[in-house]
């Protein structure tokens, strides 16, 4: 809880745009995951969906970060659609990985 406070807060004093802010974005939505996997909740695995979107949108084509970005989004998602049987998600899911294979250098 301390963690997911901590990173609440420094989203809350960092300027909008700022370069750091993906990675307090990616922090608390591993965060949140994490305790996901622990409580099964699904207001916390949705707000991950969002933090990570959030996050891919921070980081454009050509980011280094991009294709983790695209991979963190794809396994929330999968997550969601192990939980609600979301066809909409298991797709979106499928193509966020996709997206993200397609930036691996071949043979990575």
């Amino acid at each position: 809880e301390e963690i997911i406070a901590s990173y609440r807060e420094a989203l809350r004093l960092l300027p909008q745009g700022h370069p750091e802010a993906s990675l307090a974005l990616q922090g608390l939505a591993i965060a949140l995951h994490s305790r996901f996997q622990r409580t099964q909740s699904l207001a916390d695995l949705d707000e991950v969906i969002v933090l990570e979107r959030q996050t891919l949108d921070s980081r454009p084509e050509g980011h280094a970060d991009r294709c983790s970005a695209l991979n963190n989004l794809a396994f929330s998602l999968i997550s969601r659609y192990e939980v609600q049987g979301s066809d909409e998600d298991l797709e979106a899911s499928i193509d966020f990985a996709r997206a993200s294979l397609s930036l691996r250098p071949p043979g990575h």
